[in-house]
């Protein structure tokens, strides 16, 4: 879920070469206000970690409209837009500051928890509300300092959605952006052996998958494909949470399914490279090198 947030950044007046100020825009003037919002929040509190410095920024924002008051999308304004005093007010630090819910017409009911960090004091009274799809029925209760939640979803009407959940704590408003998948098929995945394995449903029969595994880490992909005659797998190298796509044909139609597992048990090895990330062409240049290499070697010692 890209970007985070956004911030002031269009027909800032900023100083320029010569002693001189110019109106200038781009992600270049956005960054510094986020990078000195950032740095008044250390000031008051020095002991702030990065993912709690990130959560105050992003969970602490204003929404984002255009020139008619509808408001941007989560995937062009992130969380909304920057708020330094509501960011500077704020006692509480929300893990995650935004999540992927995928739902399945076998998997409607979906559980998620917010753990959250008070930065003074107790944490008194909270309230919590859910803006999203109204075929979504949202339920949460606070137990030991967490925000523990509950969607489930109604209906057949499969698509991607957004929704945010609201959290108001004296009177500073933090917001959790959220993507909603519905799809008609899913697809799960577990690890056994160092291995990934995937197994594929679809309330119709189905005949073809094709499934895409990222890398959250370092965006690394690997595609592969499934028929109901072959269960797919692949070797996993590192742990880290991995994002599941797949491609689902059924009676000639494809629809999407997600998933997304975290794997902590591979053992830890000596790092090794792996061939198998590095581009042919640049292969060839290090086995060339290796070559030449190799060759000279033996004539000096001749």
């Amino acid at each position: 879920m890209k970007p985070d947030m956004v911030a002031p950044g269009a027909y800032i007046n900023t100083t320029n070469i010569g002693a001189s100020y110019n109106f200038t825009s781009g992600t270049s003037f956005a960054a510094p206000h986020v990078s000195g919002a950032a740095a008044l929040l250390l000031q008051n509190n020095p002991e702030l970690e990065n993912h709690e410095l990130k959560s105050l920024l992003t969970t602490t924002v204003k929404p984002v409209t255009n020139a008619y008051g509808k408001e941007f999308s989560i995937h062009e304004s992130g969380s909304g837009r920057l708020d330094i005093e509501s960011a500077y007010n704020a006692k509480l630090i929300i893990s995650p500051t935004n999540f992927v819910i995928n739902f399945s017409s076998d998997e409607k009911i979906i559980q998620k928890e917010l753990q959250i960090k008070l930065l003074e004091k107790e944490i008194g009274k909270i309230d919590v509300k859910f803006e999203g799809p109204e075929f979504i029925k949202f339920e949460n209760q606070i137990k030991e300092n967490n925000l523990q939640t509950e969607f489930t979803i109604s209906g057949e009407k499969f698509g991607q959605y957004e929704g945010k959940i609201f959290i108001i704590h004296e009177k500073i408003e933090y917001t959790i952006p959220i993507i909603i998948h519905y799809t008609e098929g899913s697809i799960s995945a577990f690890e056994e052996n160092e291995k990934l394995f995937f197994e594929i449903n679809h309330p119709d029969k189905w005949s073809f998958t094709k499934i895409t595994v990222t890398n959250s880490k370092n965006g690394n992909t690997e595609t592969l494909t499934a028929t109901p005659e072959k269960n797919p797998s692949m070797k996993v190298y590192e742990n880290g949470q991995y994002w599941i796509e797949a491609k689902i044909i059924s009676n000639g139609n494809t629809t999407d399914a997600f998933d997304l597992i975290k794997i902590n048990t591979i053992s830890e090895k000596s790092e090794v490279i792996e061939l198998r990330n590095i581009p042919e062409k640049q292969i060839i240049i290090i086995i060339s090198i290796i070559v030449i290499v190799g060759i000279v070697g033996l004539l000096i010692k001749r």
